[in-house]
């Protein structure tokens, strides 16, 4: 079994209109590695879930309440997900569900759960439950880096490290905050480090480096094991 970390922002095109030839293509991968491996897809909210909270926190909404915005639309994009892949998957709306999918032989798709745990946090959970032997992480990104290489030029970039060197560096970036970006958050880190699951961290839009991330080819982009 495996598990796909899918970032929200993947699914939607420059216009903000969904990718439908990018999830068409991206389908097609997934079904073949789950024909051949078993696979759950944990879908994060993306730039949906950031416009929500952005208008939420305008009018005086708190963390709890964004967070809970936020979820809603990871579980949005869940069900387009799982829609695009037709009768091979099923959306799911907990662990349990998941787990039962997979057992009969379906992809299981799914997003947040729980107000203060990310969707990274919830695909760990996921893999764990599952007996998953790696979580490949699809974003906006082609490397974890030190920084953001967009605004630190210095900014150093892992092509390789241990789950105790990543948790550390999500102690620098994770806040807590509802639509914080960094590179993994910390609950799912340390999840991963007490399981000693393999990470995988590609560029989601580069679909060959994708498809060997998944299917354990040599991939452009940050590998995490002890």
């Amino acid at each position: 079994m495996k598990v796909i970390s899918l970032g929200g922002s993947l699914l939607f095109a420059e216009n903000a209109d969904f990718d439908v030839a990018y999830l068409k293509e991206l389908g097609s991968i997934l079904k073949k590695a789950h024909a051949k491996d078993g696979l759950a897809i944990v879908i994060g909210g993306g730039r949906t879930a950031r416009k929500y909270v952005v208008a939420a926190r305008e009018f005086g909404a708190g963390e709890f309440e964004c967070d809970t915005l936020a979820i809603r639309v990871t579980r949005m994009n869940s069900r387009i997900v799982a829609q695009s892949l037709g009768d091979n998957a099923v959306y799911c709306q907990n662990l349990a569900e998941a787990e039962t999918a997979l057992k009969n032989g379906k992809i299981a798709v799914m997003g947040g759960l729980l107000e203060g745990i990310t969707t990274d946090a919830v695909s760990m959970l996921l893999a764990e439950k599952i007996g998953a032997s790696s979580v490949a992480n699809l974003s906006n990104i082609d490397y974890l880096y030190s920084g953001d290489p967009k605004k630190d030029k210095t900014a150093k970039k892992y092509e390789k490290m241990n789950h105790q060197e990543l948790t550390e560096l999500a102690v620098d970036g994770d806040k807590r905050l509802a639509r914080t970006n960094f590179p993994f958050d910390l609950v799912a880190c340390r999840l991963a480090q007490r399981s000693n699951i393999e990470l995988r961290f590609v560029d989601g839009k580069n679909l060959h480096e994708v498809e060997n991330a998944i299917n354990d080819k040599l991939f452009k982009g940050t590998l995490v094991k002890d």
